[in-house]
């Protein structure tokens, strides 16, 4: 880590530009995330029809954490810390957090594997952030001192966020799947009855809705461009 970053505080306008570099990145992420997702529900194909903003919004669980990794560095640079804090915050943030998933574990039944792997991701992703200020800010720098270093954990952090944004959608929709009577409303035609297939709503893509149909262990998937002859049934809520 920078001693640079000791004496001088980012401004407000590298932030802009980190956000600025990194917004690019959020968008592959979105697109990373909707695949796994719609993979695993048996449609890939629908990844490909989603609007700019619509991937942007597949995005937004990492892009949250991202921009707070980004913010807690802007704060730690912005009262002077030294690298020993900026270290003790950076690994303290994920002991914390396991050391609570694994105290839950003995009063609650808790998958110690998938909350623990949802921490390392989202570590992953405040990593990101925090790096890329940091290097903005080195950067701007006369001497760049610690710039090589804070890329080098940036673009790291950002390579593993990248490859694992397709598994995280995965296990998203693998849970929604599990669910998916709270995730997905079930959809009726007036008047139709003894109909064999079930029919439930899974997203907005583009001017059109994605709509899943169920027979057995058999999912089919098609776009419709209007629910105006349907009715959209209200979802059962967990107790």
């Amino acid at each position: 880590m920078s001693n640079t970053a000791e004496r001088q505080s980012p401004s407000l306008t590298e932030i802009g530009q980190t956000t600025a570099i990194i917004a690019p990145f959020l968008y592959i992420i979105g697109q990373k995330y909707a695949a796994g997702y719609f993979n695993q529900l048996g449609c890939t194909w629908v990844a490909g029809f989603l609007t700019f903003q619509e991937t942007l919004n597949y995005a937004l669980p990492t892009s949250f954490f991202v921009l707070l990794g980004a913010f807690l560095g802007y704060v730690i640079f912005s009262h002077g810390a030294s690298a020993k804090t900026q270290l003790i915050v950076i690994l303290g943030l994920p002991v914390l957090a396991f050391a609570g998933v694994f105290v839950s574990a003995i009063f609650w039944d808790v998958s110690v594997a998938k909350v623990s792997s949802m921490i390392i991701n989202v570590w992953l992703c405040i990593l990101f952030g925090f790096y890329s200020v940091e290097a903005v800010h080195t950067f701007r720098q006369p001497q760049k001192r610690g710039f090589k270093e804070a890329c080098c954990w940036a673009i790291g952090s950002a390579f593993t966020v990248y490859n694992l944004s397709a598994s995280i959608g995965s296990e998203i929709a693998e849970s929604d799947l599990k669910k998916i009577e709270t995730r997905f409303p079930k959809i009726a035609q007036p008047g139709v009855f003894g109909v064999s297939t079930e029919a439930r709503l899974i997203a907005k893509v583009g001017e059109k809705f994605l709509i899943m149909e169920t027979s057995g262990d058999t999912r089919e998937f098609y776009l419709k461009s209007s629910l105006d002859a349907l009715k959209i049934l209200p979802m059962t809520r967990p107790l």
